[in-house]
């Protein structure tokens, strides 16, 4: 039935839909008991994991179990209507020792599932103590609707760390150095992975240039995800060490001063393009913006003073 809205306000908001929506998308469902489902789509079919979510003593753990298994059989009916999961669905409930159990589980999700009016066809518990049941979806799903796969990890659910991508790049680099004639190289990176690439003081890159025998000059872009490697430029030291200072001598910054040297109590630090900038007497100015002259540049970082 269809009932026209009265009400001034937006209407997912007075009844609660938005909410309904946004938990629709979460992999994990919690149960009123303390336990929770977690629902995982995959290609060939999606499963749905049951847990207690607390510890359960020896001597209340089968009835603990029972309780947690009924009432994650009512969430998941409702799930599977609510998201429209279709397809194959292995249903992982908590393993059950009594066979009196498995089958009050059983028969309570069958007696659930008569309700759905999409058309499903359940199994009995397998001998891993799996449920196994077919849906007939008629959409492609909340999900499929609303969501679209990560461009970060490609929808696998995880991506590399930051170490094995710093490994990665100093491969990469290796590997420049060994088939570009090229003096120097200007590399830019993500600033995790810059930072890393670069160590504390210069010292990784500095061990970098000694096995490669090449002059390398890294800088961040912010906008980069973590896995990029971008070679900028190939040249003569000299041209390298030009390109790849994001200032001059004498430049007159707005920098935000974001953290304590730890060299210096008084001085303090900003970061451009990967550069460490040291501010003489900043530390005051912590979490603020001020002008600063850059009085000397290295490779790796800058010193500046307070205009």
């Amino acid at each position: 039935n269809i009932i026209l809205h009265h009400g001034g306000g937006d209407l997912f908001e007075d009844f609660n839909v938005n909410e309904v929506i946004d938990g629709a998308l979460e992999r994990k469902v919690w149960l009123k008991s303390g336990g929770f489902i977690v629902i995982d789509y995959g290609e060939a079919l999606t499963s749905i994991d049951v847990n207690t979510g607390k510890f359960i003593s020896a001597r209340n753990s089968a009835q603990t179990i029972l309780k947690t298994n009924l009432e994650a059989a009512e969430v998941i009916t409702s799930q599977l209507r609510l998201r429209d999961i279709g397809g194959i669905i292995v249903i992982d409930f908590i393993d059950m020792s009594s066979e009196d159990d498995r089958q009050a589980v059983f028969s309570r999700f069958k007696q659930l599932l008569e309700k759905d009016k999409t058309k499903t066809e359940i199994l009995s518990f397998s001998k891993l103590g799996l449920l196994e049941m077919t849906r007939k979806n008629v959409s492609d799903g909340i999900v499929g609707t609303l969501c679209k796969t990560c461009p970060c990890c490609s929808g696998t659910g995880y991506i590399k760390s930051e170490e094995t991508v710093r490994l990665e790049v100093e491969r990469k680099i290796k590997k420049l150095a060994k088939d570009n004639p090229a003096k120097a190289f200007l590399i830019r990176l993500n600033p995790t992975i810059a930072s890393l690439v670069i160590g504390k003081g210069g010292k990784n890159l500095g061990t970098l240039e000694k096995l490669t025998r090449k002059y390398i000059a890294v800088r961040s872009e912010e906008s980069l995800p973590a896995g990029s490697f971008i070679v900028e430029a190939a040249g003569t030291i000299n041209e390298i060490r030009e390109a790849s200072k994001p200032f001059k001598v004498g430049d007159i910054l707005d920098l935000e001063v974001e953290e304590p040297y730890s060299h210096n109590k008084n001085d303090a630090l900003s970061r451009v393009e990967g550069y460490f900038v040291q501010i003489v007497d900043g530390r005051k100015y912590i979490g603020s913006r001020v002008k600063v002259e850059i009085v000397s540049i290295s490779k790796t970082s800058a010193v500046a003073r307070i205009k």
